[in-house]
């Protein structure tokens, strides 16, 4: 299931922006099925994907879509932003609002066993 549509089941009239490495995407587009570059071109056409530019580091981008956000979003990550709280003046400020801003996810790697 892709995000977009676990979001659109549990959170209805929310949009998904999906923020992705260059590097990352063409890895993930060889090994996927062929309609996957189509889905990724119409997703970056939709404005539901922004693919960021080699030699960007994507946290910048999106740390800025989820503070453009505001309260309306949510940052879907497994980045724990350490090299960012640290920089930062004031890191509690920032732990805090990674507490409160981010939602944490895993994939299993196996299928679920059956009942």
């Amino acid at each position: 299931m892709r995000m977009e549509e676990v979001v659109a089941a549990d959170m209805p009239g929310k949009r998904v922006l999906t923020v992705i490495h260059r590097s990352t995407l063409d890895r993930a587009l060889q090994a996927a099925p062929p309609d996957a570059a189509a889905w990724a071109a119409r997703a970056q056409a939709e404005k539901r994907m922004y693919v960021v530019p080699k030699g960007s580091n994507d946290d910048w981008y999106f740390l800025y879509a989820a503070f453009v956000a505001r309260g309306d979003g949510l940052l879907v990550t497994n980045d724990q932003l350490r090299d960012h709280v640290w920089a930062m003046l004031r890191p509690k400020h920032v732990l805090k609002w990674r507490e409160r801003h981010i939602a944490r996810y895993s994939i299993p790697m196996s299928p679920p066993a059956a009942r």
